[in-house]
């Protein structure tokens, strides 16, 4: 009878918190007045703590069985529990065991799941929520909001390449794109657009275009498959706010061209481009145009800010995906723009408008690259099953990922305080 009743409880989730009615917690288990306010502590350190929200009003208290060893959910309860570093050494076999239960939210107000707990001696000794039918720690907050998008993982057993590390000269803090074809880096740097080719362990200035040459300040710089690269820009009020006014296309020998077109409407300041469309984004979203036709062929709308974008085909086998950070938060799309994963993070965490990606370590799966500026460094995210997660082999400094050679792999520019160098 006690497995049944713990199975009908794993199995359900959130309505086995039916246990808490008077009249069952008379009969099986007294919770008082005083033990209410103690769970009802630790509960708003342990959720709060990782940044869960929810109402405390709304917690339901009730009894039950913690697994016994051998149960089916046995193994996977007590993994998530001691993820979470609770005390699953004596977890009774016998008793019944004061439990709580209660919908988590993300800060923004996003649903996050079903919690439910269990505990020992004041204790929190099994813990674990559901979303979507699965289960998870508490502690992982950013799981995929949509399933089967992306469907190969990234291979944490694979080590990295055998990268040689030299030093090297490099004059810019960040770069708008990298050429397929040439593998060129285009920088916007004190209001000039300049192209740098990484020759003899240097970044060499290759040409470069001022704000008088383009008629316009250069915002942002985008490359397509074949070389060609799409200029935004526009003009820089006295207090620095940007209005965007001008498409400029250059050909692949980099020298302007007549298929540009201007711009009347909106607050872009990042442009991409792929296979002849222009995607600029702006504060609240991203517009599609045809670079041949100018024609506006597709807009989106996002739930935040839009500071940085970035696309990467993830596998190179056609999964196109989008990555934005609103300055706090990672946001992850898919090709339609379907909000495919995110971030939680305080309001203390700061993105830099560059991301980047890259397979540092050969397994077929590119990982996000973006830049912690309050620290200085860079930040890595693999993909694994239930998300982007962040990976803290990167030492302090800002990689700048990218083919600078184009040999099909990868180098990395690193930026740091004490020399810069180049892993290739």
């Amino acid at each position: 009878m006690k497995k049944l009743l713990f199975f009908m409880c794993i199995c359900l989730f959130l309505p086995a918190c039916s246990l808490n009615t008077e009249e069952e917690e008379t009969e099986l288990y007294v919770l008082t007045t005083e033990d209410r306010e103690i769970y009802n502590t630790i509960l708003e350190s342990e959720l709060r703590g990782v940044g869960w929200e929810y109402d405390p009003e709304e917690i339901k208290f009730g009894t039950g069985w913690l697994p016994e060893e051998g149960d089916e959910d046995y193994e996977s309860l007590k993994a998530l529990s001691d993820e979470m570093s609770y005390d699953t050494s004596n977890w009774s076999k016998e008793d019944l065991t004061p439990t709580a239960a209660v919908t988590i939210y993300h800060p923004n107000g996003d649903l996050g799941g079903s919690a439910r707990f269990y505990f020992q001696s004041n204790h929190i000794v099994c813990g674990y929520y559901t979303y979507n039918g699965q289960t998870y720690s508490i502690g992982d907050t950013a799981v995929f909001l949509k399933e089967g998008v992306l469907t190969v993982f990234e291979n944490t057993e694979t080590e990295a390449f055998d990268y040689t590390e030299s030093e090297i000269s490099v004059s810019f803090n960040g770069f708008s794109d990298i050429s397929p074809k040439s593998g060129m880096t285009a920088v916007i740097e004190d209001g000039s657009l300049n192209f740098y080719t990484l020759r003899n362990q240097a970044f060499e200035l290759t040409k470069s275009y001022s704000e008088e040459d383009l008629g316009f300040v250069p915002f942002d710089a985008a490359f397509d498959k074949d070389g060609s690269c799409a200029v935004l820009g526009g003009v820089v009020d006295e207090d620095g706010n940007k209005t965007s006014t001008k498409l400029m296309i250059l050909d692949s020998l980099l020298n302007p061209t007549d298929k540009g077109f201007d711009i009347y409407v909106g607050d872009f300041s990042q442009v991409l481009f792929d296979d002849g469309y222009v995607l600029l984004s702006s504060r609240s979203g991203v517009s599609e145009f045809e670079a041949a036709t100018h024609q506006n062929t597709d807009n989106h709308s996002f739930i935040h800010y839009v500071q940085g974008l970035a696309e990467c085909d993830i596998y190179n086998n056609g999964t196109k995906i989008y990555a934005a950070t609103d300055g706090t938060d990672l946001f992850v799309y898919s090709s339609d723009f379907d909000l495919l994963w995110r971030t939680y993070h305080n309001s203390s965490y700061d993105i830099d408008s560059f991301i980047y990606f890259s397979d540092m370590n050969g397994d077929g799966v590119k990982e996000i690259y973006t830049e912690d500026t309050d620290n200085g460094v860079t930040v890595k995210y693999i993909l694994t099953e239930t998300g982007f997660k962040t990976s803290n082999d990167i030492e302090a400094a800002l990689y700048l990922p990218g083919d600078f050679d184009c040999s099909g792999r990868d180098e990395y520019a690193v930026l740091s305080p004490y020399g810069d160098k180049i892993l290739n």
